[in-house]
């Protein structure tokens, strides 16, 4: 059985021009939150990997290097790459979250 939501859902149209975007506040219960955080944080083989940059000048850089020198530094969040077919839709992903 499922739970119901704590707060009304709310629905929200980003506008964004050639796109479809919405953003659902309240969508899922306190408990899915709970499980797909624990899923997130301990199922998942993040990678923290090295990407090679070239500094800019509104970039931030390691010390002392010039300005269009290439630095290899870590990416600044953790990513993992999970489609090895087809793409699949969010749709697709919820379910298999919710296994």
């Amino acid at each position: 059985m499922e739970a119901a939501p704590v707060l009304e859902v709310r629905y929200r149209d980003l506008g964004i021009p050639n796109a479809t975007a919405v953003l659902l506040e309240n969508y899922f219960t306190v408990e899915e939150c709970e499980r797909y955080f624990q899923v997130l944080t301990t199922e998942i083989d993040w990678k923290n990997q090295l990407v090679n940059v070239k500094k800019q000048l509104s970039l931030r850089c390691p010390r002392g290097a010039e300005d269009g020198e290439r630095s290899t530094v870590d990416e600044p969040r953790r990513t993992i790459f999970m489609l090895t077919g087809p793409p699949v839709s969010a749709r697709h992903l919820l379910r298999v979250l919710r296994a």
